[in-house]
């Protein structure tokens, strides 16, 4: 049994129909670094991941050459964003590899211009009536849209099929079990992320 001992934030908004928690960033028994909340209904699908400063910067350190710790979040959020495409593409084998090869050069590069992204305002729901506004960048490649932003203690990643990245709200997610877990008994899940539930 591991223990989220953080908490995640997820997109504030009705409409999806399916919560999940999509993937677990770190050693299966703890401390994560990074937790991903699926969302989804027939149209869309929105990813929101938490990464806690602190943790994220101290597990990026030990990385060659990282002087610059938004151009590491820029990073995996350009890597995670090319996993989602290639989870949805049907190439396979050697080239599926070579894809991937060139696709990984390709986020080296997007991370380090992370400041010519896309500028946007996220909303943070604060409360019954308030709200609060917080910078984000986001790219695109085929299809799939993604951002990140950087609050208080953590960075917050959204990956985006069929939403717009422009028009999001965040919220903490105070109560997990909507996502089916809990804080104190979480677990790395069992299919692969990018995948929505009951697509194949």
């Amino acid at each position: 049994m591991a223990e989220l001992d953080f908490i995640p934030w997820g997109l504030d908004v009705q409409w999806p129909s399916r919560l999940w928690l999509d993937f677990l960033e770190g050693p299966a028994a703890g401390p994560f670094w990074g937790v991903d909340l699926g969302h989804a209904n027939d149209a869309a699908a929105l990813y929101v991941c938490t990464y806690p400063r602190a943790r994220f910067d101290a597990a990026m350190a030990g990385r060659a050459g990282v002087d610059d710790q938004l151009r590491e979040i820029a990073f995996t959020v350009t890597h995670q964003l090319i996993n989602r495409v290639l989870a949805g593409s049907r190439v396979t084998g050697d080239e599926h590899a070579a894809l991937r090869s060139r696709l990984r050069q390709h986020a080296k590069e997007q991370a380090a211009a992370y400041e010519t992204w896309e500028s946007a305002r996220w909303q943070i729901a604060a409360g019954e009536s308030t709200s609060r506004e917080i910078p984000a960048r986001l790219i695109e490649l085929s299809g799939w849209q993604s951002g990140f932003a950087v609050l208080d203690e953590e960075y917050v990643a959204v990956h985006c099929l069929g939403a717009d990245p422009r028009d999001i709200t965040l919220s903490q997610v105070l109560d997990p079990a909507a996502y089916d877990f809990t804080f104190d008994d979480v677990k790395h899940p069992s299919t692969p992320p990018a995948r929505i539930p009951g697509e194949g």
